[in-house]
């Protein structure tokens, strides 16, 4: 009787080692499985802020692009009124002294 309760508590104590055992490597494999999913969370989200900053750069880069387009069309345009206001300027001038010389010339005729 004395053999068979040493060799059932013998046999209890291989069970609860192996289950001790078994609940370490479960421990383990879970402990390996988080950090995995914690390094996949971390590699996710190092790859979505560099997909943002690039998206940012990007979209950056094509306002510059399309602020130089505008400031570039409002220097032509400032150009072209320039160049036409000189041109009024000279034709104004022109008709001036034109009307003038024809007013002078028409009041020596009178005299």
């Amino acid at each position: 009787e004395r053999a068979d309760f040493v060799a059932m508590l013998r046999a209890a104590e291989e069970e609860a080692e192996l289950a001790r055992e078994e609940a370490e490597r479960r421990i383990r494999s879970e402990e390996e499985r988080s950090k995995l999913n914690m390094e996949a969370v971390k590699n996710a989200t190092a790859s979505t802020v560099a997909k943002i900053e690039k998206e940012t750069a990007e979209e950056l880069a094509a306002r510059a692009e399309e602020y130089a387009r505008k400031i570039a069309e409002e220097e032509e345009r400032i150009i072209k009124l320039e160049a036409d206001a000189q041109q009024t300027i000279g034709e104004t001038q022109q008709y001036s002294e034109d009307r003038v010389k024809s007013i002078k010339e028409g009041a020596e005729r009178d005299h």
